[in-house]
């Protein structure tokens, strides 16, 4: 688990040193940040707005704005803190992974076809009804991924971003479940009363990715956690009791939401990614 802890750091372009290593001046600062990518993880998908006419997309749209241009000030803020901060910086490391240029192709592909658009102000502010599909927020995107491959250098850090996104799944997953069996809920929000749930995610399709996504990282904390028990005192099974109890849900969730091809996208992709463990596990043995 060493080694893939390592890996994982890798992967987002940091050392897996611990934060005390920079300068103690900034710390304000990193905690600043990490507390708005803990919120971005936590709020985006939980965020709405009952009150407005369109209450999902758009208004997750502005707080996903609102909050990486403040994770972005806080990062120039740091840097011109402290000067030896500069040292630790290294722009080859853009480009030092397989994730990391596959993010940047994709914002230059963006910024290409919205240069050559028809209406350039739509592909670049987006639209009432798709607030989230416009430029300027895949270029918010693409600035949170890279500021937390910058800041996060610590496994603790790396858990932390794991339960946040959970805790947020199970969120979703609850007002979904909610949503199906009490009617009520959505003409207290004032949603549609359909077959299909799509929680605080505002689509099913939308809501069925995100679970998609998220029940990997639990089962992997299961995996983990495991992986761990002779370090644990005796009987202390919460975390994996918890993890499971979620998992039922993020999977009910998942059903009510009714997207087929999700579910089966998911179980292909389980079952490959389970192979393709095991695979390279063996080969490291």
């Amino acid at each position: 688990m060493k080694h893939t802890w390592h890996n994982l750091i890798a992967c987002l372009g940091t050392d897996g040193t611990d934060e005390s290593r920079f300068n103690s001046g900034t710390s304000g600062y990193r905690g600043a940040i990490e507390v708005c990518w803990l919120v971005i993880i936590f709020l985006v998908p939980v965020f709405f707005n009952p009150l407005g006419h369109q209450q999902f997309d758009f208004v997750k749209t502005l707080l996903l704005q609102a909050l990486v241009i403040t994770m972005f000030g806080l990062w120039l803020a740091n840097r011109i803190k402290c000067q030896s901060y500069h040292q630790h910086i290294n722009w080859k490391s853009l480009i030092d992974s397989p994730l990391k240029i596959s993010i940047l192709v994709f914002g230059l592909i963006f910024i290409i076809s919205t240069a050559a658009s028809i209406t350039p102000e739509i592909s670049f502010w987006g639209t009432w009804q798709r607030g989230s599909g416009g430029l300027s927020t895949i270029l918010c995107w693409i600035t949170f991924c890279f500021i937390l491959a910058h800041q996060v250098r610590s496994r603790t850090q790396l858990m932390r971003i794991l339960y946040t996104l959970l805790l947020a799944s199970a969120v979703v997953s609850v007002v979904g479940i909610m949503q199906h069996y009490i009617p009520a809920i959505s003409t207290l929000f004032g949603w549609p009363v359909t077959t299909r749930v799509f929680a605080t995610i505002g689509n099913p399709l939308f809501l069925s990715n995100f679970l998609a996504m998220t029940i990997p990282l639990n089962l992997a904390l299961q995996i983990y956690a495991f992986r761990q028990r002779g370090k644990r005192s005796p009987g202390n099974n919460a975390p994996s009791v918890a993890l499971s109890v979620l998992l039922a849900l993020q999977f009910w969730c998942l059903l009510l939401a009714q997207y087929s091809v999700t579910v089966l996208a998911f179980i292909i992709g389980a079952v490959s990614f389970i192979a393709l463990l095991g695979f390279t596990e063996r080969k490291k043995l």
